[in-house]
């Protein structure tokens, strides 16, 4: 079966997305090599999104090939492109494009691999998987493998633990229509129950402290809190040692949580825009 598979294409897990949907990309793919220990796997890293994407997760940690698609296009250019094609065009171009989609799914070649059932139907023939693969059923030990991948070489590092860590997640959102930061009296709402001093918490974030003390300045517990922004493994470190966690509508915050269940027996605090996740397997108090 070795020699045979050598034959086989490797499988293109495509993933779009920051360093959380990449998380999502890993977990798939070591339940890949689960099912095929023996079959090869690269994975397509899209750039392509709302902001430009990269590779934040160093995926050979796993034992396989990355490469990174520059398909990134800004708001004038997406805008051209939109305005070049007339609307009977561009309901042809999707037609079509969904009519091969499913055809491809209903030969197994494709499969988006975003629940069990989608997961369950691939096959030695499938070349390539393009979903947000956020569905799966959580298994404790592939969390715990890939826990063990993101902090391999960082073994040696003290982790800093903190009473209470919040992380918001605010970056584009504060710019974007479609989609806005939980609310702060929410997370305030949270705090309160648990009873932490503000000088005992902090919070972190993906943006600029001046953009993050604007967004609180209203705020009764957040404001006085300490605040920091990491990179995204660091922030992800903070988040599992600390003792108490409150997350926010973050696939970051998704991870910390489920690392801090699944790895280290302790609950976090998440908002019920992220309840999606309890269908998994995850336990959380959902605020």
């Amino acid at each position: 079966m070795k020699k045979i598979l050598r034959f086989f294409p490797a499988i293109r897990v495509h993933s779009w997305g920051g360093f959380g949907s990449q998380l999502f990309t890993a977990y798939v793919v070591l339940k890949l090599q689960r099912k095929f220990p023996n079959r090869r796997i690269k994975v397509v890293i899209h750039t392509s999104g709302v902001t430009r994407r990269i590779s934040e997760f160093d995926f050979e940690t796993l034992g396989v090939k990355m490469v990174q698609v520059e398909d990134y296009k800004g708001a004038e250019v997406r805008d051209s492109l939109h305005k070049a094609h007339p609307l009977y065009s561009r309901r042809i171009i999707t037609l079509i494009r969904e009519i091969l989609s499913h055809a491809l799914k209903w030969l197994r070649l494709v499969q988006n691999a975003n629940t069990d059932l989608s997961f369950s139907l691939i096959s030695l023939w499938t070349f390539s998987l393009r979903g947000h693969y956020t569905r799966l059923t959580l298994d404790e030990s592939i969390v715990e493998a890939l826990h063990h991948a993101i902090f391999l070489n960082k073994s040696n590092f003290i982790m800093e633990t903190n009473n209470l860590v919040v992380h918001y997640r605010l970056g584009d959102l504060l710019s974007l229509d479609e989609k806005q930061p939980i609310d702060f009296h929410r997370v305030e709402g949270i705090l309160k129950t648990l009873k932490v001093h503000s000088k005992h918490s902090v919070v972190l974030s993906d943006s600029e402290d001046e953009d993050l003390a604007e967004f609180l300045k209203e705020s009764e517990i957040l404001k006085f809190s300490k605040t920091s922004n990491y990179d995204p493994n660091m922030t992800l470190r903070l988040c599992i040692g600390a003792e108490k966690f409150v997350g926010t509508g973050s696939k970051i915050s998704l991870w910390a949580a489920v690392f801090r269940y699944f790895v280290h027996g302790k609950l976090s605090s998440l908002p019920v825009e992220l309840i999606w996740a309890s269908r998994s397997g995850l336990k959380a108090n959902w605020y």
